[in-house]
Parts: C-alpha cells; structure tokens; sequence
C-alpha cells in the first residue's frame, strides 16, 4: 500500500461530517503541540503542571514522530485542527509502529475525526513498511477501545503493560 499523501479527506453521507488528516510536522506545528498538549492534560488534575517527560516531548516534536519513520497528524474540520494522533517506530518491536497521543476535540467525539485519523495512520505505516501497529489505552476509556475494536485491533498480552491499561495490536498484513 502506498504513503499516505500529504492530505486524506474521509467522505461521508450527506449531513455528515467530513475530516481531512494532514500531516502536523511543519507549517502546523502549533497546533499539533497545542492538541497534543490538550492531550496529556486530560491525565492531569487541573492546575497541575506537566511532568518535565511531557514537557520534553511537546518541546521536541515533531523528533521521533517525524515522516521518515512515523508521522504526526492532524485532523480537520471546518479550517481549524480538532484532533491529532502520533507515530512512531516501536522502540523495543523490529517492524512495529506505536500508536500514540490519540485526540479529538470533545465537541467532535463519535464524529468519525478518530477514525479518519486512525485510517491515515494505518495508511502511513502500512506505506513505510510496518508490519503491525500497537497501542495502549486506558481501561476507562472504553468508548476508544471501541474504537480500535473496530478497526481492527485485539488485546494483547504484554509484560510491560502499566496497570490500568490494555495492550492492542492490529496486523498489517491482512
């Protein structure tokens, strides 16, 4: 299968809405940070800062999500960013891309922005020659598990899975 192109719109019925997913690793930097930021803070009490590990990764993003061995996407809806997703090379699994950061905007939740973003991501590792994608995703959030259920994905037994979360893995292959 090919790389994804620069820009993938996901048409849907009439009255539906519709995605466009770019990549975010150059004129739209801010807002990739900005969404990835809006990310890591649903993990945190309000107020609190971030850890000096999500401090670094928002200061060098694009780095290891860059479109040599990943991507960092974004999805559109009406001109303005509402969701973003990151990619990267597994770093313990040879031929293995790690799904990472997953967000949309909680206005445009169950609108189909997930799902445009995840179809990309599929594209953009099956054209750099992954042969599988994993993820984790916390127990709580079941409406994303859905999600991945969806797609594709299954569980997966792993010893280094942090508690409260569930390890998932989709072929590429198939």
């Amino acid at each position: 299968m090919p790389a994804m192109p620069d820009a993938t719109t996901r048409q849907l019925p009439a009255g539906a809405r519709a995605f466009t997913v770019t990549d975010g690793h150059t004129a739209h930097l801010g807002e990739l940070r900005r969404l990835v930021g809006a990310y890591i803070a649903t993990w945190y009490p309000p107020g609190r800062p971030f850890s000096a590990a999500d401090q670094q990764l928002l200061a060098a993003l694009p780095s290891e999500h860059a479109p040599a061995l990943g991507a960092s996407l974004l999805a559109w809806h009406e001109q303005a960013p509402v969701g973003c997703l990151l990619l990267r090379a597994h770093p313990d699994e040879q031929g293995t891309a790690e799904l990472r950061k997953m967000y949309v905007e909680p206005a445009l939740r169950r609108s189909g922005a997930g799902r445009a973003l995840l179809a990309a991501a599929v594209r953009r590792a099956t054209g750099l020659g992954y042969r599988q994608l994993v993820l984790d995703v916390a127990a709580d959030r079941t409406a994303a598990a859905a999600l991945y259920h969806n797609v594709g994905f299954v569980e997966r037994a792993r010893p280094d899975t942090v508690p409260g979360f569930v390890a998932m893995t989709l072929d590429l292959r198939r």
